[in-house]
């Protein structure tokens, strides 16, 4: 019993041992896990430190930047609210001048209308002509028949003869004189009426060139809105290079490592104030909107490393100290009647102004390119030396302007299908393109209107031109007509005159007779 008693405490013994042990070894265990949680803590507190001193260092910079963007955002609004108005002040002009348009050819309507109304009164003119001339041979036969009963009778009394001869002649002289007089009325009224004709002529070729110069205007609003829609659409850094997000990321995470932070992309800081201007600024600033603004060598450096972080070909870059003050243009300056690239660009990096702006005049000399609407302007302004100092320009349409010693430079450096990476200052796009393009459909029914009374006027002087020649050849048959006439009472009266002498002769013999 003592032996298995003593056998059941060496038992217990070792079972307490064991205890005790894997007790210690839990023990040591939580030990180790309170220090790593502690050093873990430790840790993060040490990041919470540092992410606090960054946030201490960067806020002010973020507020301010935050600060000028409102201010910024302000001003565009403000632009958009006068452009605005401008276009809704251009509309309502188109609108005034249409109703004028519209005017104009009811006026033409009623002179027309005039027109038929006199054209009907000189037909029954020359009804009334031809009835004269009619009763005019008629009575003309009646003397002719008087004549021959003369001759046949031998009349005496040649006194009698002469008098109803006479009156006779008068009455058919006073008919001639009534066919020319109304002849010459013809022929006032078809040179009024031609009068009339060429007024009209004139009026619809004014309204047709009017009608061209609102379709350009159209056309016009219709490019400045296309041109605000895709400025508005390209809000990312890709459109001035490939994987430009991810560089710009990379940038930001190892922005310690800068001495200045990088500028650029630059085309992310410049916008429009003018969308006019878009594919000339396009053409005149394009090639350095994808480029970078580095502090020093050693920044280049760390730019480089971080393009090869994102995997993209390292952007191309200028090296400009950023303590460099911004650049002031002494000397003669280009005549302010010239608009230059540099009056149609805004700077949204207030921080950085200086520095952006040093690199536009240094490398593309913004402030020495005029942009110019059509080319008589450029040539005037380039090529005549009216803009000097400049010595560049571009139209519109991304056309280059230059002279260079004795040689005129006139290239096109854009093609029409270039598309604008600049923004446009903010506007309210959605509404001024809804009201301007009712607007603009409102103003092309109108158009529409004045072409289908354009086209009513011409048909009517096409038939306008077809009655005047008709009234011009029926004058010509009443000018033959007269003269034929003339001519036969020229004959008449001849015949007239040699039978009075042949009666007279015939009534002294008969009288002599009687005598003897």
């Amino acid at each position: 019993e003592v032996n298995t008693t003593m056998h059941g405490l060496k038992e217990a013994k070792k079972k307490l041992d064991q205890a005790r042990i894997m007790q210690k070894h839990r023990e040591v265990e939580s030990n180790c896990e309170i220090l790593l949680v502690w050093s873990e803590v430790a840790v993060l507190e040490k990041k919470i430190e540092e992410v606090k001193v960054k946030v201490n260092e960067k806020a002010p910079r973020a507020i301010s930047n935050a600060e000028e963007k409102l201010k910024a955002a302000q001003e565009k609004h403000s632009l958009a609210v006068s452009e605005e108005k401008k276009r809704i002040e251009a509309i309502t002009r188109f609108n005034s001048s249409a109703n004028d348009m519209k005017e104009s050819i009811a006026e033409k309507k009623a002179d027309l209308k005039k027109l038929y109304r006199s054209q009907v009164t000189q037909e029954k003119a020359l009804e009334s002509v031809h009835k004269q001339m009619q009763e005019t041979e008629m009575q003309e036969k009646a003397i002719m028949h008087a004549l021959q009963e003369t001759s046949d009778c031998h009349i005496s009394s040649t006194q009698a003869i002469q008098d109803e001869h006479n009156h006779k002649i008068s009455s058919l002289k006073d008919s001639i004189a009534s066919v020319v007089e109304r002849e010459r009325e013809v022929t006032e009224s078809i040179r009024v009426l031609q009068n009339e004709r060429e007024n009209a002529k004139f009026d619809v070729a004014s309204h047709e060139e009017a009608v061209q110069l609102r379709r350009r205007e159209i056309a016009e609003t219709q490019n400045s809105m296309k041109n605000l829609e895709q400025s508005r659409d390209l809000v990312d850094a890709e459109r001035f290079g490939r994987g430009y997000n991810l560089l710009l990321k990379k940038i930001e995470m190892n922005a310690s490592s800068f001495h200045e932070l990088p500028v650029g992309p630059i085309g992310l800081y410049l916008e429009l104030t003018d969308p006019q201007w878009s594919i000339a600024v396009e053409a005149a600033v394009g090639k350095i909107l994808g480029n970078f603004i580095l502090h020093d060598e050693h920044d280049m450096q760390v730019l480089r490393n971080c393009a090869r972080s994102a995997n993209i070909r390292v952007p191309p870059a200028f090296i400009s100290s950023f303590k460099r003050a911004q650049v002031k243009v002494t000397g003669k300056q280009v005549p302010r009647r010239f608009c230059t690239v540099a009056n149609v660009l805004r700077c949204t990096n207030q921080n950085y102004s200086h520095v952006i702006w040093n690199m536009l005049i240094d490398q593309a000399r913004v402030e020495g390119t005029v942009l110019v609407d059509d080319f008589q302007i450029g040539k005037q302004a380039i090529y005549e030396r009216a803009a000097h100092p400049a010595s560049r320009g571009f139209l519109r349409d991304g056309t280059l302007l230059e002279v260079k010693g004795r040689t005129q430079i006139r290239r096109k450096v854009l093609n029409q299908w270039a598309r604008p990476q600049l923004s446009t200052a903010e506007v309210n796009v959605e509404e001024a393109k809804d009201r301007c393009a009712s607007k603009i459909s409102e103003i092309t029914r109108e158009i529409s209107a004045m072409q289908k009374q354009c086209a009513a006027v011409k048909r009517q002087l096409k038939k306008l031109d077809g009655e005047i020649s008709d009234l011009n050849i029926r004058l010509q048959d009443v000018s033959g007509e007269r003269v034929v006439l003339e001519s036969e009472l020229q004959q008449k009266c001849t015949e007239m005159e040699e039978a009075l002498d042949e009666a007279g002769v015939g009534a002294v013999g008969g009288h002599g007779g009687s005598q003897e």
